[in-house]
């Protein structure tokens, strides 16, 4: 398989980088099931220029995926590293504020304690939470 790119722009969850990470491999998956269903999966492995590690990625689309103007909507997820955080309901400020702290957690703990602390003022004043404990 001949590749289009050589680089992809995504963040690493080891490191907390996002921009250009270096395609090291990629695996197309198509499965047709005759003429009522067809799907494709794509498998990406991608190595972080800042820390050196290695995220895969998967990329998923299928017929119904597909829009009018014949362009081909993927759902892409990360699947190495897991990322253990949901932040479905929890408020844009608070979302940055900590994954801030996290970034820079390999780089000075101290810095990233008092940034985790800050977040936790925040979630406290998001709940209307009383009192000095």
């Amino acid at each position: 398989m001949k590749r289009e790119k050589e680089f992809l722009i995504e963040t690493c969850y080891h490191c907390g980088n996002t921009g250009q990470q270096k395609i090291l491999y990629e695996n197309e998956s198509e499965w047709g099931g005759g003429q009522d269903f067809f799907e494709e999966i794509n498998w990406i492995l991608l190595k972080c220029p800042v820390c050196g590690m290695l995220t895969l990625r998967e990329d998923y689309t299928n017929e119904s995926m597909i829009d009018s103007r014949e362009n081909q909507i993927y759902e892409k997820r990360i699947v190495y590293p897991k990322t253990k955080y949901d932040f479905k309901y929890a408020p844009k400020s608070i979302q940055r504020a900590f994954e801030s702290a996290v970034k820079v957690a390999k780089i000075d703990s101290a810095i990233c304690l008092l940034s985790l602390r800050r977040t936790l003022e925040m979630i406290c004043k998001d709940i209307l939470a009383c009192g000095n404990n």
